[in-house]
């Protein structure tokens, strides 16, 4: 190739200018994905901060009316997700398969304790140390 662009071919600029125009595209849809990437961080982040605050507040209104509020928006008493967090608590951390044995003792069945366990994380009640093993949120 020549080092003159006024030796170029009208063909020869136009295969380099279609070249950098999909250079450009590429770096600007990878722009795109840092900052889609970025702001999804942004989210999980602030969504993590809420239901450790919710859950706080929670705490507090449980202890001053001695009521739980987990179970007032659902409309259902509580059950195998409260039991869960009652041996959480009692263990400090716990695998799931020891979570399991003790609903067992305690004459649960437990059908969808990943479900149950999926639960509680969202609301904060728990937090994932390891894979399947949990402590209290």
């Amino acid at each position: 190739m020549s080092n003159s662009i006024n030796d170029l071919s009208s063909e020869e600029l136009f295969r380099m200018a279609e070249q950098r125009r999909i250079e450009e595209q590429a770096q600007r849809q990878e722009a795109t994905k840092q900052q889609v990437a970025d702001l999804r961080a942004k989210i999980r982040q602030l969504d993590s901060q809420y239901k450790k605050d919710r859950a706080a507040l929670e705490s507090e209104i449980s202890e001053l009316t001695g009521k739980s509020t987990a179970s007032k928006g659902a409309g259902r008493t509580p059950g195998i997700s409260a039991k869960i967090v009652e041996i959480i608590k009692a263990e400090g951390e716990i695998s799931t398969r020891d979570i399991n044995q003790k609903l067992k003792d305690a004459g649960i069945k437990a059908k969808n304790l990943s479900q149950s366990m999926a639960y509680l994380k969202k609301r904060g009640e728990v937090t994932s140390v390891g894979h399947g093993v949990y402590r209290a949120g």
